[in-house]
């Protein structure tokens, strides 16, 4: 699959042209494309300053939230895991019960770079074993790349077909082919 000769400085050549020549190599839904323009994105207008309290409408503050179970902040980084959330487990498990923990088990082995493997197989795994349903999983994507710019990434999740060279299944690369 040739590549554009423009893919590095046309959003289009990269995700879909491109795109769509990985997906045919690897099955379609197994790559990720992102694109970093030449030039960054013209800076936000200045925002515009709140009116004087005076103006607002006169407002009751609201009542607190009622509490909720697991709490509602989830893990925000680091980019490219999975995490557990185990409020009971019939057999004894190595985690705390109740807090948000990175699951390090390495099966499956995607399960840091696909969403899928984390929230559903994991969880699959983790209900069988504690026998309660009680177990949330949270992913926590990898970020794409900002830099350098001009450039086309690809993120191979999997691939029906051999890949080699510089291109790693869960990761992403600069697409230079």
């Amino acid at each position: 699959y040739p590549d554009p000769p423009n893919m590095h400085s046309d959003q289009t050549a990269c995700v879909e042209t491109r795109g769509g020549a990985w997906d045919a190599y690897c099955g379609s839904g197994n790559v990720i494309m992102h694109f970093v323009p030449l030039l960054p994105p013209s800076p936000l207008p200045p925002a515009v300053p709140p009116p004087p309290p005076s103006l607002l409408p006169s407002v009751p503050p609201a009542s607190p939230p009622a509490p909720t179970s697991p709490p509602l902040t989830r893990p925000t980084s680091p980019p490219g895991s999975c995490f557990v959330y185990i409020q009971s487990c019939e057999k004894p498990i190595g985690y705390q019960l109740g807090v948000w923990v990175r699951d390090t088990y390495p099966d499956p082995p995607n399960m840091h770079s696909d969403q899928s493997a984390c929230v559903e197989t994991r969880k699959s795994a983790w209900d069988a074993y504690c026998g309660s349903g009680n177990v949330i999983m949270h992913f926590v994507p990898l970020l794409p790349p900002i830099s350098p710019p001009g450039s086309c990434f690809v993120y191979i999740k999997s691939c029906q077909q051999a890949i080699g060279g510089q291109y790693q299944l869960g990761m992403w690369l600069r697409d230079t082919y």
